[in-house]
């Protein structure tokens, strides 16, 4: 796809990217992909958004999840290029006589998210990470004493596992000795009005609590068997397969049992880019209407 721009045309848009506003003389890659201490012109920072807004009163909707690309403007002057490696070549147009109108008719189309409750635009309690309950309770109780607000805590990746590698995919407090009652710790933080949030990854590694149960809702390879994930920091193992109907009903139960048992409030959901995706991942779209394997590139950026 291919249109022409003016000389003095400025656009914006294409989701989170360290650059300037005005994404003219770039080549954008649509794919969401974290980049760790990033800097100045980092140009393919967590989430592309296939949004574009023109100072010429048009907007721009690409929908189409799978890998792509916009060019605008910096291989062929005052053109504007998408291409992608999958699906449909398909377009929304919107205009306005505004940015402001150019937004409204945009957030028309795609729906906005429900309201918030009034403490997630508070201040949370947050760091890498609390390594048990004691010391959770500690530094919150700094925190009063020095008359800082706070709204919400937030537990990182310790909450399942005494190690960053090795232990996503345990879903649950397995150590027992750091985390004796996680029920009454969380009981106890909101009845000082702090809500409990945990992070969660899709990724089910090799060696965890859930692994054997979980391979069978994983992304696949060509036969059909669970998807090796061999180059990934955190260890080996598999990666959810979220467009399958049944996986989603197994990830989703462990996010009910710390919601319904335990009181949490609030969900960190993280690494879901996805941060490790290989093209020779399969995902099975067939509670969509698809037979077919889905290459992981096809819908990444639908993950």
């Amino acid at each position: 796809f291919q249109l022409a721009l003016t000389n003095d045309e400025k656009i914006y848009g294409g989701g989170q990217r360290a650059l300037p506003l005005n994404r003219v003389g770039y080549q954008l890659k649509l794919y969401n992909n974290p980049w760790y201490g990033y800097a100045n012109g980092a140009d393919n920072l967590n989430y592309s958004v296939p949004y574009f807004q023109s100072s010429k009163g048009y907007g721009l909707l690409f929908n189409n999840g799978s890998k792509g690309y916009v060019d605008i403007g910096k291989q062929q002057k005052n053109v504007f290029e998408y291409g992608a490696v999958s699906g449909e070549l398909n377009c929304f147009v919107f205009l306005g006589n505004s940015q402001q109108q150019l937004l409204k008719n945009y957030y028309a189309s795609t729906g906005v998210q429900p309201m918030l409750p009034k403490w997630a635009a508070g201040n949370f309690l947050s760091r890498f990470g609390y390594l048990n309950e004691v010391q959770a309770k500690q530094i919150a109780a700094g925190m009063r004493q020095q008359q800082i607000p706070f709204d919400a805590i937030i537990f990182d990746l310790f909450w399942f596992g005494d190690s960053i590698k090795n232990t996503l995919g345990n879903l649950d407090w397995v150590n027992k000795k750091a985390w004796p009652n996680p029920q009454k710790m969380i009981a106890d933080f909101k009845a000082s009005n702090v809500q409990t949030i945990l992070i969660t990854e899709p990724f089910i590694l090799e060696g965890t609590k859930n692994y054997e149960a979980g391979k069978q809702y994983l992304a696949v390879n060509d036969q059909l068997q669970p998807y090796r994930l061999t180059n990934f920091y955190f260890g080996y193992g598999g990666i959810v397969d979220v467009f399958r109907n049944d996986s989603k009903d197994w990830f989703w139960s462990f996010y009910q049992k710390q919601m319904n048992e335990n009181g949490v409030t609030g969900w960190w959901g993280d690494l879901g880019e996805p941060e490790n995706h290989p093209a020779d991942a399969k995902h099975q779209l067939r509670d969509k209407g698809f037979q077919r394997l889905f290459g992981a590139d096809e819908i990444h950026n639908l993950y």
